[in-house]
């Protein structure tokens, strides 16, 4: 099961490969995902868009599902973009509200490919061949390749 699993996750990223970028914070009131919203595949703090943030389009049989990979350490020209965002990934509805965040260290590194019906997620990192599967709706590690 274990390497079918990982032949199918390493397919998927193979096909549909993509990355995450590292994207900025409110400074001044502190960070809060609330305020971020994403409109026609682009982010918005406050209405206004918000530059500098990759947001990634998965089609899923449950809906569109939008993510992205923040990561504080990023190495980026503009460090200030940076700051104030937990390492991780941050998940996005169909409606482009925020759902949920999954703290991951070095962010910027992973890739996440959904199940066709929505349910479940892998991340793993660009350039290793280990992964981890996840439950969407409760963000519980299902699966660990390493192990």
């Amino acid at each position: 099961m274990k390497t079918a699993m990982k032949f199918v996750c390493l397919a998927l990223a193979v096909i549909l490969f993509s990355h995450g970028g590292a994207f900025a914070a409110d400074s001044q009131n502190g960070f809060d995902p609330n305020r971020y919203v994403v409109k026609d595949g682009l982010l918005f703090l406050d209405d206004k868009q918000f530059y500098g943030a990759e947001v990634v389009t998965v089609q899923t049989a449950r809906g569109t599902i939008y993510w992205l990979a923040g990561d504080p350490e990023a190495d980026g020209t503009n460090r200030g973009l940076y700051r104030g965002w937990k390492s991780g990934i941050y998940f996005f509805g169909q409606d482009g509200k925020f759902i949920s965040m999954l703290e991951k260290e070095r962010a910027q590194m992973c890739f996440v490919r959904f199940s066709p019906d929505g349910e479940q997620f892998t991340i793993g990192i660009f350039g290793d061949s280990e992964y981890l599967l996840y439950n969407f709706d409760t963000l519980e590690l299902i699966e660990n390749s390493a192990e």
